[in-house]
């Protein structure tokens, strides 16, 4: 995916709502707040592994309440504002626009039944209909680079961690280091999720994450970007 220059302004947004997030959480009105709080703190200990002009944000993903790591496409952000377009999340039309090569007209009529009918569901911010041709728009409006979780035991934070093995790099984050240590590092590390030991100002990680490495492009690759699309667009209107 082709990105234009980051706008820093919405990066120091970014790391501003997080702030607001961390003492929100520490007065134990935020979601999660019965875990740890997720501050400035972690985020220094794991740069490492994210791309400076990362932005982060807590996001409801797979039944879990999750830091996720993610850049904007600011043209493809941009283009859905003029458009009035928000996040595109059914699995459907997702589908039906992966089968559409990105900014070439089709012939309406070389598609089936079945697509025809999806793509009169698309918003019209997605795709353009110009006589018997449709030409995608839409391409996926930001990219995750990690998905870390807050887990109170390892054992569990592996399952956990383990869902988002599909969509991006990941990582768990403890409050205090386990007993059984070694176990956790190499079960950890068989896995490829990064461990991080977030105890007050004492930050360590004791497994790296394994990089993402994006073996193809499916429709609910594609959702989950737009999930998380869809509850942080309202943060760069």
């Amino acid at each position: 995916m082709q990105f234009e220059a980051i706008d820093t302004d919405a990066v120091n947004r970014c790391w501003r709502w997080r702030a607001d997030e961390a003492r929100c959480a520490m007065t134990g009105s935020a979601a999660g707040s019965s875990l740890h709080t997720f501050g400035a703190l972690s985020r220094s200990a794991i740069r490492d592994f994210v791309p400076a002009e990362t932005c982060w944000r807590t996001a409801e993903l797979v039944g879990r309440s999750v830091e996720v790591a993610y850049r904007l496409n600011q043209q493809e952000h941009s283009r859905r504002l003029d458009a009035g377009l928000g996040s595109l999340c059914a699995s459907d039309q997702l589908d039906m626009l992966l089968g559409l090569p990105s900014g070439l007209p089709v012939p309406v009529e070389s598609l089936t039944a079945r697509e025809r009918r999806t793509l009169r569901r698309i918003p019209s911010g997605a795709l353009e209909r110009s006589g018997h041709l449709v030409q995608r728009h839409a391409v996926q409006p930001l990219m995750v680079d990690m998905v870390l979780v807050p887990v109170r035991g390892w054992r569990s934070g592996l399952q956990d961690a383990g869902r988002f093995a599909p969509f991006a790099m990941r990582m768990m984050s403890l409050t205090s280091a386990p007993s059984d240590v070694q176990s956790l590092v190499l079960e950890a590390s068989y896995y490829g999720i990064g461990v991080l030991v977030a105890d007050g100002d004492d930050q360590e990680v004791l497994v790296p994450p394994r990089p993402f490495i994006r073996r193809r492009h499916t429709a609910a690759g594609w959702q989950f970007v737009e999930q998380v699309y869809q509850q942080v667009q309202p943060q760069h209107l």
